[in-house]
């Protein structure tokens, strides 16, 4: 295999991945530097961390359905970092894949239940939640 179908990325701790230009595009964001001409022999990616950058690249050495099955057991927390670096990569099939997951894991739960699973904290006074329930009443509906 020759050097000019790998790739080198960089985690933003760090650590260096070799992946072939022929995975590597699977992301737009990459696509895009590569026909731009903006490779440098590393490329920085500041907003991915060395765990989320290998799930990313093992999943893109999957497909759509194998990808599927790969993030059955991934906690939230991991789910949602791996949807925001799909974004962040522009990976729409992965984006897809890991959004369906997520919403599949939300579906049926109170708000509570879902303020609980995303570590949201609840900032409304209580007639700010009540005027919002009462005017989005089909929302709340379990």
């Amino acid at each position: 295999m020759s050097t000019d179908t790998i790739l080198t990325l960089k985690s933003s701790d760090n650590q260096l991945f070799t992946v072939e230009k022929e995975i590597a595009i699977k992301s737009t964001t990459l696509k895009n530097l590569l026909e731009d001409g903006c490779v440098s022999p590393v490329i920085p990616l500041p907003n991915l961390d060395s765990k989320i950058l290998t799930l990313v690249l093992e999943l893109l050495n999957k497909e759509n359905d194998d990808q599927k099955k790969s993030i059955e057991n991934l906690e939230i927390s991991t789910l949602v970092d791996l949807a925001k670096a799909a974004n962040y990569m522009e990976i729409k099939d992965m984006l897809d894949v890991v959004c369906q997951r997520t919403a599949d894991l939300i579906k049926d739960k109170t708000v509570e239940d879902v303020r609980a699973i995303f570590g949201i904290v609840n900032d409304f006074t209580p007639e700010e939640e009540h005027a919002i329930r009462a005017e989005y009443e089909w929302a709340f509906e379990i």
